[in-house]
């Protein structure tokens, strides 16, 4: 009797005349049936969402454990092993299995609380764990860098995914921002409606424009149901910037107008000039407000200040308007010496 098929597997696979079949995603046929080599095709596939990958893989980690369990039984059912051999043989089989979930689950602990890695390489908590069980060896630095990080991301992500498809309805959220490199990146969040970290994109050189973003965006709500999107939360500032006068640092937006004129100009010309500064920033902040219009952003006019730096002794009256509202005055500065 054959091995049962993997349902998990088979799934993602259509069969064809003469044993053959081919996988659903990219149509890549196999002449003979494999469930190995399936597997791993479903994990490399060009075509294969990330959710799927992460699956698939947990299922070879847990293939594989299985295997080597099974070993461990043909040697401790071995005929020629002593009883008492018979006997240690199981315990160090136990042993390992328990070490291994003993280092996850270290490993674990280390990366949800943001501890260094190095403190796996100090004395004081290799003493302390030699202590607590002789036979354990604490991970080294580099296996829980690449093995135990791997395994636990993929579990976590696993996890994740599968409360995220459970849900009947999810909201987007996604903030572009800079890395340590200072390298573009869009974070994307999903709501259930607990925040949940799903995705860091590196925009490398694409500009933050908004087809870009949009395709992203939809990439993301592909993967997990877009029918199940009810709120959207993306504010694409870049757009913003193409108004005149307009600059921005982080969340935060400044207009700015100037002028220049020599230092015997005449009261008359001054008050002119000054007029037409507020002119020109009314235009841009009634601009600020039509973009506000499309993007559904809402300006709180009460909440916005107006600054004057000048070298004239004159004090600077005027105040420009926001959406009808006379915006609050701060003191002007003098920039003369």
């Amino acid at each position: 009797m054959g091995r049962p098929k993997d349902l998990r597997i088979w799934e993602h696979y259509r069969t064809l005349p003469n044993k053959s079949v081919s996988c659903k995603l990219c149509n890549k046929v196999y002449k003979f049936s494999n469930a190995a080599k399936m597997l791993q095709h479903l994990i490399t596939c060009p075509k294969s969402p990330e959710t799927l990958k992460d699956s698939m893989k947990l299922i070879k980690d847990s293939s594989s454990k299985t295997k080597m369990s099974g070993l461990s039984e043909i040697e401790t059912n071995d005929s020629f092993i002593s009883p008492s051999s018979s006997a240690n043989t199981t315990i160090n089989a136990e042993f390992q299995d328990t070490d291994d979930h003993i280092k996850t689950e270290l490993a674990r602990a280390i990366f949800v609380t943001g501890t260094p890695l190095s403190m796996v390489q100090h004395p004081l908590w290799i003493q302390f764990f030699e202590k607590l069980q002789p036979k354990f060896k604490i991970p080294s630095r580099k296996a829980l860098a690449t093995k135990y990080l791997d395994k636990i991301y993929r579990e976590m992500r696993f996890e994740l995914n599968e409360e995220l498809n459970a849900c009947s309805y999810l909201h987007l959220q996604c903030d572009g921002w800079s890395n340590l490199r200072n390298e573009g990146i869009i974070n994307f969040l999903i709501s259930k409606p607990q925040p949940a970290y799903v995705k860091s994109l590196n925009t490398e050189s694409n500009p933050h424009t908004s087809e870009y973003l949009s395709q992203e965006v939809e990439k993301v709500m592909k993967v997990y149901g877009a029918n199940k999107f009810l709120v959207l939360i993306i504010l694409h500032i870049n757009d913003m910037l193409q108004i005149s006068n307009i600059h921005c640092y982080a969340d935060d937006s400044t207009g700015d107008t100037l002028y220049t004129g020599h230092a015997k100009i005449s009261r008359a010309h001054t008050d002119e000039c000054r007029n037409r500064l507020v002119s020109e920033i009314e235009t841009s902040l009634h601009q600020v407000s039509i973009w506000g219009e499309q993007n559904l952003v809402q300006f709180n006019p009460k909440k916005t200040q107006v600054c004057a730096f000048t070298a004239k002794k004159t004090p600077f009256v005027v105040s420009p308007h926001f959406q009808g509202t006379s915006l609050d005055k701060v003191e002007s500065r003098n920039s003369g010496r």
